[in-house]
C-alpha cells in the first residue's frame, strides 16, 4: 500500500494509460531482477545487491508484482464501473469473454506467497484480469448470498489468516476441498474477533471510528 502510494503520489498528472504501461514495467523489471539477484546472491559482493537481496525479507518484490492490479482496481472503482447496472444477457457475455480470456491466457502455475509466475508475467495480468471479470460477471447474475457476501466484505481479513490452514492441511496431506471448508467454517469466528478487537485490520473506516470513539471516551470517562 505504501509502495502504491508513493508511485500514485509521483505519478498523478500522468495519463492513467501512462500510468499502466510505467507500473507494469516496473514490476516486470523488479521481479526478473529479484529472481537474478535472489537466485545469484552468493556470486556478488557488490552492497547494492546485498541491499536488494535483503529487501526480500519485507516481501517488496510481492507488493511490485500486484502494483499493476491495484492502479486497475483503484481505476475501476473511481470510475464507478462495478456498481454499473447489466441485464442477464450482458452478464452472461462478459462472462464467456472473460472466461476465454482467461482460459486463453492461463500459463502455468502462480504463487504468489513465493512470488513464482511460472511462464509470462504479462499474461499472467491479462489471466488475472479475466479471471476477476468473471467472478464478477457470476456475482452480479447471483446478486446477493449472505454467506459469500458476508466473507467478501471481510476478505482482507480472510487473506491474512489464511494461510495456516492451508499449511496445516498440505502437512496432514488432507484433501484440499476439506481443507477449504474448514478454512471458510474457522472464518466468521476469526472475522468477529478481528472486528471486535483489532478493527484496524478490516481496513474499514466505520469500525475503527466505532473502536476509537469508544476508546476515546473511556479515557475520558477515566480521567
Amino acid at each position: 500500500s505504501v509502495i502504491y502510494y508513493i508511485f500514485q503520489l509521483c505519478t498523478r498528472r500522468l495519463h492513467f494509460a501512462l500510468q499502466l504501461i510505467l507500473i507494469t514495467t516496473i514490476s516486470y523489471v523488479m521481479y526478473n531482477l529479484s529472481h537474478y539477484i535472489l537466485n545469484n546472491t552468493s556470486h556478488y559482493n557488490i552492497i547494492i545487491v546485498r541491499i536488494i537481496a535483503w529487501l526480500d525479507t519485507f516481501e517488496i518484490y510481492k507488493a511490485f508484482t500486484v502494483l499493476p492490479l491495484l492502479l486497475i482496481a483503484h481505476k475501476i472503482k473511481s470510475m464507478h464501473i462495478l456498481s454499473v447496472s447489466l441485464s442477464k444477457s450482458h452478464s452472461i457475455l462478459i462472462f464467456i469473454s472473460s472466461l476465454l480470456i482467461w482460459s486463453f491466457t492461463t500459463n502455468g502455475d502462480v504463487e504468489l506467497i513465493g512470488n513464482i509466475i511460472e511462464n509470462n508475467l504479462i499474461l499472467f495480468y491479462i489471466a488475472a484480469l479475466g479471471g476477476i471479470a468473471c467472478v464478477w460477471s457470476i456475482a452480479r447474475w447471483i446478486n446477493y448470498l449472505p454467506l459469500v457476501s458476508y466473507l467478501g466484505r471481510y476478505s482482507i481479513i480472510i487473506l491474512g489468516v489464511h494461510y495456516p490452514f492451508v499449511e496445516y492441511g498440505k502437512m496432514i496431506d488432507a484433501n484440499p476441498w476439506i481443507t477449504f471448508g474448514i478454512t471458510i467454517l474457522c472464518m466468521p469466528p476469526l472475522i468477529w474477533f478481528f472486528t471486535k478487537y483489532f478493527p484496524w485490520f478490516t481496513a474499514q473506516r466505520d469500525f475503527v471510528y466505532a473502536w476509537y470513539r469508544k476508546h476515546k471516551g473511556h479515557t475520558q470517562n477515566s480521567q
